[in-house]
C-alpha cells in the first residue's frame, strides 16, 4: 500500500482494539467505587522502545489468566477517580470475554499486555502515514474503565516507559501519528489535535465517518509515565480538560 491509501485492520488488531474504548461494549457491570492496588504484574517490553533497560517477558502473555490490578509501579492511584471526570461518572468493571481476547479481574483497574495496548492505540481508517512508524512499547500498562449515566464510556491508560526520555519519545511519536490522520483519499477517520490544557499535554478529537464514532482524548505525561483518557461521544458531559488533567496524580 502507498501512503495515499487507507489502512485495512488485520484480524489480530481487531481483537486487541478491545483494549481501548471498543472494549466497553463487552459484558460488564458497574463498580461501587474505585479499587485499591494489589500485586504487580510481570514486566513486558519490546525491541525498538527508547528505554535501553527493557527486558522481554519470560513467557507469552496469557489472555485467559486473571490480570492484576497493578502493573509494575502503576496502581489504581496512577489514574484519576471517576469523580474527577465530572458528574454522572462512575468506575466500571469490564469483564472481558474469550471472544474479545482478554479477561477482567472484577475491578475497574486491569493490567494490560503492553504490546496489545500500543497496537490498538491508533484509530483504524486513517491514511497509511499514520501507521508508518510503530509506537514505542512501554514497560508496563494499566487500564481504568469508567461509565457515564448516559451509557457512554471512558477508558484511562497509564503507560510506564521507564525514563522521562522514553516517555517523551512515545508522546512525540504518538502525536506525529495522530496528526497524520486526516480526511481524504478514502480515509474514513480524521483526528484533530487541539491546544494543550496544561503544559506538555495535548488533546485530540477522533471521528470515524464510516462507523459514526466520536472520541475525545486527553494525554498528560508526567516523568516516565504517560496517562491517557478517552471519552466516548461528542457531547458526553465531563469536567473541563484542565480540571481533569489536574486530577491526574
Amino acid at each position: 500500500m502507498t501512503s495515499m491509501t487507507t489502512r485495512v485492520a488485520p484480524v489480530a488488531l481487531v481483537v486487541t482494539a478491545a483494549l481501548m474504548l471498543a472494549a466497553c461494549g463487552g459484558a460488564s457491570s458497574p463498580s461501587a467505587g474505585d479499587p485499591t492496588t494489589s500485586a504487580a504484574s510481570a514486566t513486558n517490553a519490546a525491541a525498538g522502545s527508547p528505554a535501553a533497560s527493557l527486558s522481554v517477558s519470560a513467557s507469552p502473555y496469557d489472555r485467559t489468566a486473571t490480570p492484576a490490578t497493578s502493573s509494575g509501579p502503576l496502581g489504581a492511584a496512577t489514574l484519576p477517580k471517576a469523580s474527577a471526570l465530572g458528574r454522572g461518572w462512575t468506575a466500571y468493571i469490564d469483564s472481558g470475554s474469550a471472544e474479545d481476547g482478554y479477561t477482567g479481574n472484577g475491578t475497574p483497574v486491569v493490567a494490560r499486555n503492553v504490546r496489545d495496548v500500543t497496537d490498538a492505540m491508533l484509530p483504524f481508517g486513517c491514511l497509511d502515514a499514520t501507521y508508518a512508524t510503530p509506537l514505542p512499547v512501554p514497560l508496563h500498562a494499566l487500564e481504568a474503565d469508567y461509565r457515564h449515566t448516559s451509557g457512554k464510556h471512558a477508558v484511562g491508560l497509564a503507560l510506564d516507559y521507564g525514563t522521562p526520555a522514553a516517555a517523551t519519545a512515545f508522546v512525540t511519536a504518538y502525536e506525529k501519528a495522530l496528526t497524520a490522520c486526516v480526511a481524504g483519499a478514502g480515509a474514513t477517520t480524521a483526528v484533530t489535535v487541539g491546544q494543550p490544557p496544561v503544559p506538555g499535554a495535548f488533546v485530540t478529537v477522533q471521528t470515524d465517518t464510516l462507523e459514526g464514532t466520536f472520541y475525545r482524548e486527553l494525554l498528560v505525561p508526567a516523568g516516565r509515565v504517560v496517562r491517557i483518557l478517552d471519552i466516548e461521544g461528542a457531547t458526553t458531559p465531563t469536567a473541563p480538560w484542565p480540571t481533569i488533567a489536574a486530577a491526574f496524580p
